[in-house]
């Protein structure tokens, strides 16, 4: 449903704002005058997106200094009504203790920058507030909390925007530092689920996919002057609001095992667990109130202890992170007589212990990481005597289900494979016995963009979404010592190589340029070393120019009879107004060199035209203006390289373009020429990703099949390949969102 920019009766409260260009505004609600050093202070407001659903964007919270660089608060997450809603613990910032506060939406090719009007908030001393102590001299740790977790918590990396070049090769270390302190929880609790998915914010990213559990930005001391002075990176944890707060300063000389122990530890306080007390050289030592928590704060250690891992048990259970957990009270500790005792290790009490009444058994795959797309092999055994049905149910990284597979057990054994899965994280097998109920379970991991490459590497655009045409600057580094040629390969959204490009690293780094990209949609990165394997890889958007410079007030839509066309083919296209508009129409085509080629005046009872035939392989741009020449609407479409041919011909489509999410789709086909026998359909999602896999067989040159829950909102490409694995033909469909529903 569309949103609907109403603030609700209890949120009206005193907001200031400013409008900014084209219906596009942020506000920050009222906050208090003053508040004391140690003081929670809500942050909320509203984030307006003219003619876009703001659901997911990230918002800034900061304090504005004039001659210095803005010092970063807090950040939140937008909800789909537009609102956000966060906290900042406060703290000294500012040498006049008078902080100047406003939120601000950061701004890319698509989206203006936003920022709300400054409230200035006095912060001061109270000499009433306690001051905790530690108790007594022996070891402990505190608990805070248990989050309420239904699936894996999910952590946003958020590195900060006005300092991404500093920080971005500190996200990768971030990220491992939890990867660690996850896998040392699974070889100590192994019966507990602890996976942990991750989202990272690239740069010109303002949205995230789902609102994050944890939000861990990266700063240098540009915006947080504590940094290397105070610290290396504070959380301030609280359950009552999320995603809870955690920070890590990307500090020069600072190794990567630094700040993945800094990010472990930040991670342990945002999911509820305090400090270690009196327990020298502990990973999660610190200092509270100028006072240290225990001895050899100099020289503590990277790794999570054992304690620190007991900690989090005592507070989610053996069995993990997700629900049922642990209640825990203000005040509560863990002890080192608690640890010695095992007193802590209990499973948290609810219906999804991993238990079978009856059976016990083992499963796993054949191996642990795996590249995306690769087939995974399962197997496994039961204890007991055993033959009949079973089933395997697999969990992404999201915690949601994505396979489910009936097996047959014959004496006990079982073996079956799956196909490879393309987004990157923790995937979780189970093993159930034939009354529904979990016997056991493994894990594997789908890596980034990785295969058996002896390198590691990054590769980055400037910018994520860039207006048709314009030069995109690609950079990026080994992370090993590393200097010789490398191959970068663009592709676009329908499978087209867009570019290559032969770059010389040298110590370690390179550096690029890919231009002329006009087609509407994402595009792929691939990092290739010098033995053609792949390293790495990103993405960025060509902007649909309807939704860039649309300033027509005629809406309306023109798309093309297909998606891809061989040389010399008609070009039919479909233009419809959704408003009354009884004057000419004009219909520009652009060839892939940004040159335009068709100049079409047509009638306003015109609702199909031909635009022409054409021979340039590559993408193409058709725009719609309406009679006073403002821009209506745009699509593109592509004339294909006939080196790129199958030995066959075909013609593969859907029912209709547009589609509700999760919609049965039905897809027909036929081949010209006279071939019976195997071929392949591939269903890409609008991010790039294998989303559907089927083999058909074609009778009679005729084939037809269905692929069904496509939920992603945008274009999905549908690809044919022959028996030989030649591409044939492609075709597209379109799955609307919400407020193209609405």
């Amino acid at each position: 449903m569309a949103p609907i920019w109403v603030i609700p009766a209890i949120l009206l409260l005193a907001a200031v704002s400013v409008p900014a260009a084209f219906g596009s505004a942020i506000t920050l609600d009222t906050i208090p005058d003053s508040a004391a050093f140690g003081e929670i202070v809500t942050l909320s407001g509203t984030l307006l997106l003219d003619g876009y659903n703001p659901e997911g964007a990230i918002v800034y919270i900061q304090d504005e200094d004039t001659l210095n660089p803005d010092d970063l608060l807090a950040s939140a997450y937008v909800d789909s009504s537009g609102r956000f809603n966060t906290y900042w613990i406060v703290e000294d910032v500012d040498f006049d203790d008078t902080i100047e506060i406003q939120a601000v939406f950061e701004g890319n090719a698509l989206h203006d920058r936003l920022a709300s009007p400054i409230q200035e908030i006095r912060v001061y001393h109270d000499p009433l507030a306690p001051s905790p102590s530690p108790i007594g001299s022996d070891g402990y740790m505190d608990l805070y909390y248990s989050l309420n977790l239904e699936k894996a918590p999910r952590v946003l990396i958020a590195p900060s925007p006005d300092s991404y070049d500093d920080v971005r090769m500190h996200i990768i270390p971030v990220q491992e530092g939890i990867i660690h302190l996850t896998a040392m929880l699974e070889r100590e609790y192994e019966e507990g689920i602890w996976d942990v998915s991750f989202e990272i914010l690239d740069r010109g990213r303002l949205f995230a996919s789902e609102e994050p559990d944890v939000i861990v930005t990266i700063v240098t001391d540009k915006e947080d002057p504590k940094c290397g002075k105070d610290y290396s990176g504070v959380a301030w944890p609280d359950s009552s609001v999320k995603p809870i707060q955690a920070r890590v300063c990307s500090l020069e000389g600072s190794t990567n095992a630094d700040i993945s122990a800094t990010a472990a530890h930040e991670f342990i306080h945002a999911i509820g667990v305090g400090h270690t007390f009196n327990i020298a050289g502990d990973m999660m030592c610190s200092v509270e109130d100028d006072v240290p928590t225990c001895g050899g704060l100099g020289s503590k250690s990277n790794t999570p202890s054992d304690l620190n891992l007991a900690a989090i048990v005592a507070a989610y259970g053996t069995d993990g992170f997700q629900n049922p957990n642990n209640k825990i009270n203000s005040g509560q500790i863990l002890t080192l007589d608690d640890y010695r005792g095992q007193t802590y290790r209990w499973p948290s009490s609810g219906p999804d212990t991993l238990t079978s009444a009856v059976y016990t058994g083992e499963i796993y795959t054949d191996q642990t990481r795996y590249v995306p797309g690769q087939t995974v092999l399962v197997d496994g055994f039961y204890w007991e005597s055993y033959s009949g049905p079973s089933s395997i149910v697999i969990t992404g990284p999201y915690g949601s289900v994505v396979g489910e597979l009936e097996i047959d057990v014959v004496d006990d054994f079982f073996f079956t494979h799956v196909a490879g899965y393309h987004l990157p994280g923790i995937y979780n097998v189970w093993l159930h016995d034939s009354s529904g109920t979990p016997v056991t379970s493994t894990e594997f991991y789908v890596v980034d963009g990785a295969t058996s490459t002896i390198y590691d590497a990054f590769i980055y655009t400037d910018y994520y979404v860039y207006s048709p045409g314009l030069d995109i600057l690609i950079d990026g580094f080994y992370w090993g010592s590393y200097d010789g040629p490398s191959t970068i390969t663009v592709v676009d959204q329908y499978g087209y190589l867009a570019d290559e490009i032969y770059v010389n690293v040298v110590e370690d780094f390179f550096a690029a340029e890919t231009a002329g990209h006009r087609l509407p949609g994402p595009y792929l990165i691939w990092l290739h070393d010098a033995r053609g394997e792949l390293v790495a890889s990103t993405a960025f958007h060509i902007a649909d120019l309807a939704s860039l410079d649309a300033t027509s007030i005629y809406g309306g839509s023109i798309y093309t009879e297909f998606i891809t066309y061989s040389p010399g083919e008609a070009v039919i296209a479909d233009i419809s107004y959704w408003d009354a508009h009884y004057e000419q129409s004009v219909i520009e085509v652009w060839d892939p060199d940004g040159y335009a080629v068709q100049d079409l005046r047509i009638d306003s009872a015109v609702s199909s035209t031909n635009l022409g035939r054409y021979y340039q392989p590559g993408a193409y741009t058709v725009l719609l203006y309406d009679r006073f020449g403002d821009l209506v609407s745009s699509s593109g479409f592509r004339v294909v390289d006939t080196a790129e041919a199958s030995l066959y011909d075909g013609y593969v489509y859907t029912d209709y373009s547009l589609y509700y999410p999760g919609e049965v789709i039905e897809i027909d086909g036929f081949y010209w020429g006279s071939y019976d026998g195997p071929s392949t359909i591939v269903v890409v999602d609008p991010e790039g990703y294998v989303v559907d896999e089927i083999s058909v067989d074609v009778i009679g040159d005729f084939f037809e099949t269905v692929t069904w829950g496509h939920y992603l909102p945008g274009a999905y490409t549908i690809w044919l390949y022959d028996s030989q694995g030649e591409f044939v033909s492609s075709t597209a469909f379109h799955v609307v969102s919400e407020d193209e529903i609405e």
